[in-house]
């Protein structure tokens, strides 16, 4: 399993904060040690879409990327605005799964 760890980037850029900066990634367990709130998981690519959109200027993405990046605060903005696939939680199928990993993953960071 590979994280991106948001830690990492607040640490090297003081900057940089869960309230001014989120991840986008098709893959949500990706997101899992990171804050809540600060991911965002759409749906993955299918090359095989003739009539995908996803990345048009005036869709629902960039709608969505325009209006987060105007907020105040980007976790408070994506807990009331979630955009694609859920964040993996204590509501997905595999979190006793997940949690072990969670738990593990900190223990060696």
């Amino acid at each position: 399993m590979f994280f991106k760890d948001l830690s990492k980037v607040f640490q090297k850029f003081k900057e940089f904060s869960a309230s001014n900066t989120f991840l986008i990634d098709n893959e949500p367990y990706k997101a899992l040690i990171n804050p809540d709130n600060t991911g965002v998981f759409p749906l993955p690519y299918d090359p095989t879409d003739k009539n995908d959109d996803f990345l048009d200027p005036e869709g629902e993405f960039c709608s969505y990327l325009d209006d987060l990046a105007n907020a105040s605060d980007v976790q408070a903005y994506i807990k009331e605005n979630s955009f694609g696939q859920p964040k993996i939680d204590s509501s997905h199928p595999d979190w006793s799964f997940y949690c072990k990993v969670s738990k593990i993953v900190s223990v060696l960071a």
